[in-house]
């Protein structure tokens, strides 16, 4: 069966998780639950446009290395306060692999999208950075190839997954859909 990464990440984030997300970012757990099921696609979105740059796709594997613990540490990390470090490293991470234009206009679409403040949005991004990262390093771990060429081709293949769980309707717009590659 594929891996479906959308689905990996959305599993790790059950009702409870998000309930103690909420709780730990002050936010009210229905926006919060809106804003997951918007910012986990779109942040795969936004990675899977980081590969096709110059030097991206090792920037990505570098980075997913070093969240590949963070899985099972994430629920212990919450409520303890250690969730501002753990949302500002995220935040540093994306900025780092997206820009900060980017990652201002990732957080501005989730935020109007799940009614949110963009301080909030871009606080959830930094928390959920590291368990999207966490999760594409699981899949080094589950012996599929996390170099380079194999994180690119990772994100390639979930390209109609991720596009399928960007939010609908009338704000789908706000939301970046992967860029194809060029492949042959």
């Amino acid at each position: 069966m594929a891996t479906n990464l959308v689905s990996l990440v959305m599993q790790f984030l059950t009702p409870e998780m998000i309930g103690r997300i909420a709780s730990a970012l002050g936010l009210d757990r229905n926006n919060t639950q809106t804003a997951v099921g918007a910012a986990v696609p779109a942040l795969l979105a936004a990675l899977s446009n980081v590969v096709l740059q110059p030097g991206g796709a090792q920037k990505l594997v570098d980075a997913a290395r070093q969240q590949t613990g963070t899985l099972g540490n994430f629920a212990n990390m919450l409520g303890t306060g250690s969730q501002s470090s753990l949302t500002e490293k995220g935040s540093q991470m994306l900025s780092a692999l997206l820009g900060g234009g980017n990652q201002n206009a990732l957080a501005q679409a989730v935020a109007k999208f799940a009614g949110l403040g963009q301080g909030a949005a871009g606080s959830l991004l930094g928390m959920l950075a590291p368990v999207v990262m966490g999760t594409i390093g699981q899949q080094r771990q589950e012996g599929r190839s996390l170099d380079a060429n194999g994180t690119t081709s990772l994100l390639a293949s979930q390209k109609d997954s991720i596009a399928a769980a960007l939010p609908t309707g009338s704000s789908r717009g706000i939301f970046s859909k992967p860029q194809r590659s060029s492949e042959p």
